[in-house]
């Protein structure tokens, strides 16, 4: 059975996906639950954990952890999701920290 994880108020799934270039992408999904009163389906995009930017390899993702997504790098790095930064790169006005998936654990949160 698949782990859920808590963003903010969110109970959540954790999806894998790729960018057009082929880059990885992580999202986070609602795991179903209601909210202030409001039913949040299960499948309904919450948030977008990774950006997409130029210059990854293949092993790399790029955490967005900033605005809306503040506090996701925490928790990505808490539960063993990712790894340890081992760049960082400039994208628009933020820096990003660049980072490897630790397949060993993700494997328990993806749908």
């Amino acid at each position: 059975m698949m782990k859920t994880l808590k963003f903010k108020d969110w109970i959540c799934n954790l999806r894998r996906e790729q960018y057009a270039k082929g880059h990885t992408a992580l999202l986070l999904v609602s795991a179903g639950q209601k909210l202030y009163g409001e039913e949040i389906y299960p499948g309904e995009r919450i948030a977008s954990v990774t950006i997409n930017i130029d210059g990854l390899k293949k092993d790399e993702i790029a955490v967005k952890n900033y605005s809306e997504n503040e506090g996701m790098l925490d928790l990505m790095l808490q539960l063993g999701i990712v790894l340890p930064a081992h760049r960082t790169a400039r994208t628009g006005f933020v820096e990003v920290t660049i980072h490897r998936i630790n397949e060993d654990v993700i494997k328990e949160y993806l749908e």
